[in-house]
């Protein structure tokens, strides 16, 4: 029997004990399984046996998928992420957090993905980085949200950043 619904794919970095994923497991539990098909992507932490534990959801875990960055390894989990985003046959990949956030838009843009999500739950660069480091992670979150058909953002502040550092035109934050 084929499940009906518009099926979505939620990708989180690390299930840790954060906002982003509490929220996003939130959601999850609550969407309507008559008009969503939800899925996870993320990797293990503290949350995943919550995850785990929600009815109808499919659920994968991907270590590369922590916080931390590694150009080369982060590279190789694009190039898979487009992969299964393509073969998992999504409506709409809805990403959360930094890392996720950026690995996960691209993967969906090249797969083809026909809507692409992303919700703002704070940013990855801070003041207390190198200026060419947070210049750099700036400029990504600017790319990235180009081609990002939504974004949502949890707080007024953290739409007010991004506007003030272009990240997405106004009017297209909720």
């Amino acid at each position: 029997m084929t499940r009906a619904g518009v099926k979505v794919l939620h990708v989180v970095t690390q299930l840790e004990l954060g906002g982003a994923q509490r929220s996003t497991l939130e959601m999850l539990a609550r969407l309507d399984r008559r008009r969503f098909q939800p899925s996870l992507l993320s990797s293990d932490g503290w949350l995943t046996q919550s995850a785990r534990q929600i009815p109808d959801l499919p659920v994968t875990l991907w270590p590369s998928l922590r916080r931390q960055i590694h150009p080369l390894a982060d590279g190789r989990t694009l190039t898979r992420l487009v992969s299964f985003v393509r073969d998992g046959g999504y409506d709409v990949v809805h990403t959360h957090s930094s890392k996720a956030g950026i690995l996960g838009r691209w993967a969906a843009t090249l797969a083809r993905t026909p809507v692409v999500v992303h919700t703002i739950h704070g940013f990855g660069f801070h003041a207390f980085q190198r200026a060419w480091v947070r210049r750099f992670y700036q400029s990504l979150e600017r790319w990235t949200a180009r081609i990002t058909d939504g974004l949502i953002v949890v707080s007024e502040h953290d739409r007010d950043a991004a506007l003030r550092l272009g990240i997405g035109q106004p009017g297209r934050h909720r």
